[in-house]
């Protein structure tokens, strides 16, 4: 699930930072300037080409048929192809360019994220979202795991001077604490076990090596810890 959105985040990032560029130097260019005008255009053909294949073919089908971005980005082809025979061309496309800023993209990120919000925990995604859209893998995970233990020492009124790391696991999943499902019901003397195990390895494995050995991980290892704290964090009362 992390992988399905931000994979969509990124490729909207693209298509956002495309937008940008040429809304920036559409007024910058005159008629005689063909080699600029040649490098819009092949910019625009390239978008389409990958980056809006890209998108249809991940971007869920009821948020994408609810969105003018293939609409708009359409309009912009067509105008960009206008320069120097239309007069109004330039108008057109930051019309076009300022929809998708302001309206298209916006759009299609709040919906992503509301549907994914069913699976996700909210305050997870907040913390991490912009650090996985630029490939900041390590930090997102630092912050992750950062957010789980607040959360942990919160919900349960533990001292800030507790332990951090597989040290809090254990004092959280202790008899001293009563942690509950968010269904309500406590936890089972072996479900504390169960969750205490599974988050001591995610630790272990994954946050000591980027806390303490300063080694960078890969989207996969990222995602294997964020998904396991997302599940906890789901779960569980905290």
């Amino acid at each position: 699930m992390f992988t399905y959105l931000f994979v969509q985040l990124q490729i909207l990032e693209k298509i956002q930072s495309w937008a940008i560029n040429l809304f920036c130097a559409i007024d910058n260019i005159s008629e005689q300037d063909e080699v600029l005008i040649e490098k819009i255009r092949s910019d625009i053909q390239r978008e389409e080409d990958y980056t809006l294949n890209e998108l249809e073919n991940c971007i869920l089908d009821n948020i994408s048929c609810r969105s003018k971005l293939l609409q708009h980005f359409s309009y912009t082809k067509f105008f960009v192809n206008q320069i120097g025979s239309n007069p109004k061309a330039r108008l057109y496309i930051k019309q076009n360019t300022t929809d998708i800023l302001l309206s298209d993209l916006p759009f299609i990120r709040t919906s992503l994220k509301k549907y994914y919000s069913k699976s996700l925990d909210t305050e997870l995604m907040n913390h991490i979202e912009d650090l996985l859209k630029i490939n900041k893998h390590t930090e997102a995970v630092q912050d992750a795991f950062k957010l789980l233990s607040e959360r942990i020492r919160k919900s349960l009124n533990m001292p800030e001077t507790c332990k951090d790391g597989c040290g809090l696991i254990d004092a959280a999943f202790s008899k001293k604490y009563k942690i509950q499902f968010r269904t309500g019901e406590y936890l089972s003397e072996k479900e504390r076990k169960n969750f205490s195990d599974l988050l001591k390895s995610v630790y272990s494995l994954i946050r000591n090596t980027t806390a303490h050995d300063f080694q960078d991980i890969s989207f996969p290892t990222a995602e294997m810890a964020i998904v396991t704290i997302n599940y906890a964090l789901r779960t569980l009362k905290i």
